[in-house]
């Protein structure tokens, strides 16, 4: 049986003291504050949050999903890169767009030639206190330069 002290006595009073009727309507009345405190959290946060009604009443009324909004992946995976051949003398290829999660040895068609990525570089600028990023940029080699140059690779490592 739960028992809670009253403040400034030392009474002690019993919580079944209080009508069963008088205790539900409370603590239906604090569900409800609750149910109302989250759906103004919902809305103030509207960009995050879906709110779903369910088509059955369930004993809570509406439900509360949140979850980001998604992304459409399909349209929007291409990101402009900043492209440059680093054989010597580095020359520019250009800006192209490529998937962002480019990487290290992927090949690369520019105008027909087949390049290899040796390098990806995310570059970002401080502005308003806050980082933000300026360039994108792909180091690529010639196919035929980058055979070359794991051939060497290997030779090295051996000796």
């Amino acid at each position: 049986m739960a028992r809670m002290k009253l403040k400034g006595s030392d009474f002690l009073r019993d919580k079944t003291s209080i009508p069963t009727s008088r205790r539900n309507r409370n603590s239906s009345a604090r569900l409800s504050e609750r149910e109302r405190e989250r759906e103004r959290m919902a809305m103030a946060s509207s960009n995050m949050v879906q709110l779903h009604k369910p088509q059955q009443q369930q004993r809570g009324g509406s439900q509360i999903f949140c979850r980001k909004k998604e992304k459409d992946y399909r349209d929007n995976n291409n990101y402009p890169f900043k492209v440059i051949e680093i054989t010597p003398p580095p020359k520019n290829l250009g800006i192209r767009c490529f998937p962002s999660n480019m990487q290290c040895g992927e090949s690369v068609t520019i105008e027909g030639q087949i390049y290899m990525v040796s390098a990806v570089t995310h570059r970002y600028q401080l502005r308003k206190g806050k980082y933000e990023p300026s360039e994108k940029r792909l180091d690529v080699l010639s196919s035929g330069r980058y055979i070359v140059n794991l051939y060497l690779q290997n030779l090295l490592e051996q000796s």
